[in-house]
C-alpha cells in the first residue's frame, strides 16, 4: 500500500471546445482578484490618510481597479465607476482637491447635452466627455464635430465656449 498526497490546484484556459464551465470559473477567479486588489488598495488609502480614505468611500462606494499613487502635490487615485473612468486628486492632508470623470457622450446630463446641441446645431456630439469637478464648480468638456470640423467645448455655469478646434483633412 502506498501513500500519496494529492495537491489540488484550479487552472483555468480556454479549452477548445468552448467550455462554458471553464470560461465561468475563469471569470469568477479574475472578479475575486480584482476584488481582493481593490480591498487591498482601500486599506491602502486608509493607512495613508483617514480623512482622504473617508471621502473616497464615500464618494466612490462602487469603485473597482483602484490604483493609488504618490505625487509631488498629493495622493492622485484612479478608479471605475460602472463605465466611467475617475481620476481623483488629494493634498497631503487627505483635502479633496479635484476630479476628473471620463465617460460616454451617451451619459452626458440632458441639461448639458441640450445646451450644446442649441449652440453648435450643425454638429453632433460624439466621443467621450471630460468632466472637471473642483470645489463649487462643475466644467465638461464636450467633443462635437460635423462633416469639415472637430471642436471641444467646454460648458461651465451656464456659459459654453469653444476650447479646440481642428479642421479635417
Amino acid at each position: 500500500m502506498s501513500a500519496y498526497i494529492c495537491l489540488h490546484s484550479s487552472v483555468f484556459a480556454q479549452s477548445v471546445t468552448g467550455d462554458p464551465v471553464a470560461s465561468a470559473d475563469a471569470s469568477r477567479f479574475h472578479a475575486s482578484r480584482s476584488v481582493n486588489a481593490d480591498a487591498t488598495a482601500k486599506l491602502a488609502i486608509r493607512a495613508r490618510n483617514t480623512k482622504m480614505f473617508n471621502n473616497f468611500s464615500k464618494s466612490f462606494a462602487e469603485a473597482s481597479d483602484i490604483r493609488i499613487s504618490t505625487e509631488p502635490d498629493g495622493t492622485r487615485i484612479s478608479c471605475k465607476t460602472g463605465e466611467t473612468l475617475n481620476k481623483i486628486l488629494y493634498d497631503h492632508k487627505g483635502n479633496w482637491v479635484y476630479t476628473v470623470r471620463y465617460y460616454d457622450y451617451n451619459q452626458l446630463p440632458d441639461d448639458i447635452a441640450k445646451q450644446v446641441a442649441e449652440a453648435y446645431p450643425q454638429y453632433e456630439i460624439y466621443g467621450f466627455v471630460s468632466e472637471v469637478n473642483v470645489p463649487g464648480k462643475q466644467v465638461h468638456m464636450v467633443m462635437i464635430e460635423n462633416r469639415s470640423s472637430w471642436k471641444r467645448v467646454r460648458v461651465a455655469d451656464g456659459d459654453i465656449e469653444p476650447y479646440e478646434e481642428y479642421k479635417k483633412p
